[in-house]
């Protein structure tokens, strides 16, 4: 195995295990609300995968020579854990199944000239 497809594995998220985590998230947090509880943590598998997405985004070519470049990765990673539960889970693709899509959200986290 390469170098490349070694680095291309270790910040790969699979997209359907990952949507679901994420959808299974937003229903507990909404039950949770509706009962009047806090909302629960963020799964660590969850947050993993916005690392593992961020950290892979932050390897494209236009931010590698960026010095702050792992604050931008955590400074994403901190707005997807935000944001995570709003994540409408009734949206759905042309295949009909809800995914998430994060990548030009993760972009504008990570660089704001993205705005």
């Amino acid at each position: 195995m390469s170098k490349t497809e070694k680095e291309k594995k270790k910040h790969y998220v699979n997209n359907r295990d990952f949507s679901n985590a994420v959808v299974e998230y937003v229903n507990e947090k909404n039950t949770a609300l509706e009962a009047g509880n806090d909302a629960p943590i963020v799964p660590n598998y969850v947050a993993e995968c916005f690392l593992k997405i961020a950290e892979g985004l932050s390897h494209r070519p236009n931010f590698v020579r960026y010095t702050y470049r792992e604050e931008m990765v955590m400074d994403a990673v901190e707005n997807c854990l935000k944001a995570v539960g709003n994540y409408n889970i009734e949206t759905a693709t042309r295949t009909g199944k809800p995914i998430l899509l994060l990548h030009t959200d993760l972009l504008l986290c990570i660089h704001p000239s993205y705005h």
